[in-house]
């Protein structure tokens, strides 16, 4: 069955400390019988009794079952320890979160043994035969360690295996146990092969077939067995039967047992300080003091002794075992259902270590939403929050220079209003800007869908997008009790410009609201003459142009004249300071300012304030458009177009507006990417070692599972795809969590008044890719130290992390 040929391992080899624990060993073990293996402790035993089974390399041949196998191949060698061994390990390795029941038919279903019926009935059967049927239910951890020893026997018969490999099987079990485990193992051997491990010779001497004695990793002895000596079972020393011992009372709490009652007991006994002090005549006697924690054991009753080879008769059968056998089928040692159940119990029975650790996983998830999002914010470019009218053109030529146009096609207006506004019927008195400013004729009356056309200067038509989530300054609109479109009708706005009280504001009531994502107000020319030119234009960084025509009845003229336009000069009136500043002035400075601004002063009015305003008359405005003073404020030459049919100028001269802003917006974008892709590779790297760190933490408890897997044969990459689903459903139960609350806060701040601060936004694309980033990268993460945990050899898994 298995031959081994010229095997050789060593423990710390070319060190100083350097063991030669397999020394040049050449076995053969036949197709059935049961070959004990002993030695004394460290010899080397169970060292060869792991490369024999796959636990552990060596250098040399083993031929196993006609599978040669020269080198030591993982794969190979866990089909083997799946199929055809069956482990009795020292300290018999349960998996303490598992029942009884589940233990045993986790090794029934690596083999193909699923059928419910079979399974059931194999695990009972095993469970009757080491009397623990009763406990099938029960959790291993609960049981005691010479019950887990005999759980762990049915677990190695219940799949009927081909080899039963024992490693002190009878280490943790009292005598009755023992004899009834080694009936069981000798009976197995009379069709399969044991190879049983053990310090004790008795046992040995009285199941063994063949005896191989190992000292200091060589095989010293390899005896065929002839004949067993029915003798005492004498398996421990350690334990004493107190019922083979003749008993006397020498008080109420001292008892004394004896071999031969004529023995005499010479012994002091002292007690003093809660201390026992004893002491003995006899110099022939050796004191051992039995503890709590001693390994000495007093036992009721007396030893079992064999009286012939009756004594071994059990019972157990292998024929029985597969009684109920069905065609087999191989399956994942671990479903889907199965781990999901696995992952909702980590996740409910935890501590308060592992509750730190969910609260971080979700934190993680919340850190690494919110760096996707504001990367996707960066990345790609969304026209749809460019409000501007894609018909709208701009040329810094003046109109006179733009005549070559169809009227017809195009509506000229000279400038964008912008200012500030407050509905003067509103909760909330705070100032909202505005966008954009559209001629009426612009709009159509198919474009309404709330209200009515203007039909005076004062009525105006309102875009619904300003109540667009995704616009900045939607909060303030709904602050002013505006949550839909048919809110905007009949409401009253109050304009000012430039927010200044030597102002005079115009009343403008909205009538009508329109659908063109423009955010722009729809107004009649006569109504954007009067807001841009009637109301002041910076001529300074103190003072203001005023049209002098609109404040006749206010201005009160002190010296001078009143403004003309004379001469084709910008004639203007001053406060009375700046007036007779100017007087004082040489004739070379005044010709100096008047070349400089184009402008004359002809006269000085009286005023209070404390802002310098300059009046004007309207004569002069188209020469005031193409004044060098414009050229100082660049937004107030520009010429505005709004094509009609939608057609393009096709000038080098002229732009289109919304074009412009794309190109500027893509711009700003591109210098905001690399900004944020640098803190989502922070954020991710941190993300990644946080939840690298926290794996690698929870890892250490589960060494013993992973161990136990890959003992019994389970391949190291069904191990990791069982830990890829686990951290799979833990990710979405915890990291996919903090993914939702990052989206909805990133949707918060998108909401809030905030939004002008931080340009993001979450889209469903970001929310997709955040969402499979963080499983993709915590199961690939998590996979990470698994791996390098698995890359040991069973064997060290086994002794190395001391379970």
């Amino acid at each position: 069955m298995i031959k081994a040929i010229n095997l050789n391992k060593y423990f710390n080899k070319n060190k100083a400390n350097q063991i030669h624990v397999i020394n040049n060993t050449t076995l053969n073990f036949p197709q059935q019988g049961l070959i004990a293996i002993t030695g004394p402790s460290g010899c080397g035993k169970t060292t060869l009794l792991n490369v024999l089974s796959g636990l552990d390399s060596a250098q040399g041949i083993i031929n196993f079952d006609n599978k040669l196998m020269e080198g030591y191949k993982s794969r190979e060698w866990d089909k083997i320890r799946a199929h055809k061994i069956g482990f009795v390990f020292q300290n018999y390795y349960l998996l303490e979160d598992r029942t009884v029941y589940d233990n045993i038919k986790l090794t029934l279903n690596m083999v193909g043994i699923v059928d419910s019926e079979e399974v059931d009935y194999r695990i009972g059967y095993c469970l009757e035969a080491v009397g623990l049927f009763r406990f099938r239910k029960r959790l291993a951890s609960d049981l005691s360690f010479g019950q887990k020893q005999r759980v762990a026997i049915a677990r190695a018969i219940a799949k009927n295996p081909d080899v039963i490999i024992a490693d002190e099987p009878t280490g943790n079990l009292d005598l009755k146990n023992s004899v009834e485990i080694m009936k069981i193992i000798k009976k197995i051997s009379l069709e399969k092969l044991v190879i049983l491990v053990t310090h004790n010779i008795n046992l040995a001497n009285n199941y063994a077939d063949r005896i191989i004695s190992i000292e200091d990793g060589k095989v010293i002895e390899d005896n065929i067995n002839h004949g067993i000596d029915y003798q005492t079972l004498e398996y421990d020393s350690d334990v004493i039967y107190l019922g083979d011992l003749k008993a006397e009372n020498l008080s109420d709490t001292i008892k004394t047992y004896k071999k031969d009652s004529s023995d005499e007991i010479n012994l002091m006994i002292v007690k003093i300080n809660n201390q026992l002090y004893l002491k003995t005549t006899d110099k022939n006697l050796r004191l051992r003091v039995v503890e709590p924690n001693s390994n000495i054991k007093f036992m009721e009753g007396k030893k079992e002794t064999i009286e012939n080879e009756q004594d071994f008769e059990t019972s157990f059968s292998l024929s029985d075992l597969d009684k109920k056998a069905k065609p087999r089928h191989k399956k994942a040692n671990f479903s889907f259902k199965e781990s999901l159940i696995e992952a909702l119990k980590k996740l409910v029975n935890v501590g308060r270590k592992t509750k730190l650790q969910i609260v971080s996983l979700i934190l993680l998830g919340v850190l690494f939403s919110m760096a996707i999002h504001v990367l996707f914010s960066n990345l790609f470019f969304d026209d749809s929050e460019i409000y501007y009218d894609k018909n709208v053109y701009i040329s810094d030529l003046n109109k006179s220079d733009l005549k070559y146009l169809d009227d017809d096609n195009y509506l000229f207006y000279p400038g964008n209003v912008q200012g500030y506004f407050i509905f003067k019927t509103g909760k909330a008195g705070s100032q909202l800007n505005i966008e954009s400013y559209l001629p009426l004729d612009a709009l159509k009356e198919k474009d309404i869908i709330e209200g009515r056309m203007p039909e005076n200067n004062r009525e105006i038509v309102i875009d619904a997008s300003v109540l667009d989530e995704k616009y900045e300054n939607h909060l303030y609109y709904y602050m002013n009790g505006i949550f839909r479109a048919s809110d905007l009708i009949d409401e009253v706005i109050s304009f000012n410009p430039y927010i200044s009280s030597y102002l005079r504001e115009i009343d403008l009531k909205i009538v009508g609201v329109t659908n063109t994502n423009t955010k722009a107000w729809y107004g009649t020319i006569d109504v954007f003459d009067e807001i841009f030119y009637t109301h002041a234009i910076y001529f300074g960084e103190d003072e203001y142009l005023f049209y002098y025509e609109e404040y006749l009845d206010e201005v009160i003229i002190i010296e001078g004249r009143k403004p003309d336009n004379i001469n084709h000069e910008m004639e203007v009136i001053v406060p009375e300071d700046i007036y007779h500043i100017y007087q004082n002035l040489k004739e070379d400075e005044k010709e100096n300012i008047k070349n400089r601004y184009n402008v004359s002063i002809v006269g000085s009015y009286q005023t209070d304030a404390d802002k310098r305003i300059f009046y004007i008359t309207k004569e002069a405005r188209e020469k005031l458009a193409s004044s060098d003073y414009y050229g100082y404020w660049g937004r107030f030459r520009a010429t505005y177009l709004y094509s009609l049919d939608g057609s393009d100028p096709g000038s080098d001269d002229i732009y289109n507006l919304r074009e412009s802003e794309i190109e500027s917006e893509k711009l700003n974008l591109k210098q905001a990417q690399i900004s944020s892709i640098s803190q989502m590779i922070v954020a991710i790297t941190i993300s990644c070692l946080v939840f690298f760190f926290l794996v690698r933490s929870s890892l250490t408890r589960r060494v013993r599972e992973i161990s136990i897997y890959r003992a019994l044969g389970i391949h190291k990459h069904e191990i990791k795809a069982t830990f890829a689903l686990e951290y799979f459903l833990t990710t979405l139960m915890t990291s996919f969590i903090g993914i939702i609350i990052g989206t909805i806060l990133i949707n918060a701040l998108r909401n809030s008044l905030f939004n002008m601060i931080f340009k993001v936004r979450a889209t469903s694309l970001s929310f997709l890719v955040a969402s499979l980033g963080i499983i993709f990268a915590n199961v690939l993460i998590a996979l990470v130290p698994v791996s390098m945990l698995l890359r040991k050899k069973p064997a060290a898994l086994l002794t190395h992390f001391d379970i």
